[in-house]
């Protein structure tokens, strides 16, 4: 079974310095970028964007997580993960705006950020 990991702030530093690399490769710069590292609920990170600001709030999670959660643990991997949510974000935005079923839009989101993830690997 994995060890149990207690995110450090080195990781934080690693995961903001990872996401701003990718801010810049996808050509995201008109977005305020808001950084925090404090508890979160059963995950590595999460991303909170206003569309209309362009502002988005990424929280990296300083909360240990179970020995399961942390299976390949990697905070370079995370800040890939949700700055591809924050690529998609417009996307979802508008579509929101349309009265679409949000799910359609998040799901397709989420699996993208997924193929993404591997495309930002350095």
């Amino acid at each position: 079974m994995a060890k149990s990991h207690k995110p450090t702030r080195a990781d934080f530093e690693k995961f903001k310095a990872e996401f701003l690399r990718c801010v810049d490769l996808l050509n995201l710069n008109d977005w305020r970028i808001v950084f925090a590292f404090k508890p979160i609920h059963a995950c590595y990170a999460e991303i909170e964007t206003f569309s209309d600001s362009f502002t988005a709030v990424v929280t990296f999670n300083n909360n240990r997580l179970g020995d399961d959660a942390m299976l390949g643990y990697d905070p370079k991997r995370t800040a890939r993960h949700e700055a591809g949510h924050l690529f998609f974000a417009r996307l979802e935005y508008i579509g929101r705006q349309r009265f679409v079923r949000p799910d359609d839009f998040s799901e397709e989101s989420e699996r993208l950020c997924r193929v993404m993830e591997t495309l930002l690997e350095p």
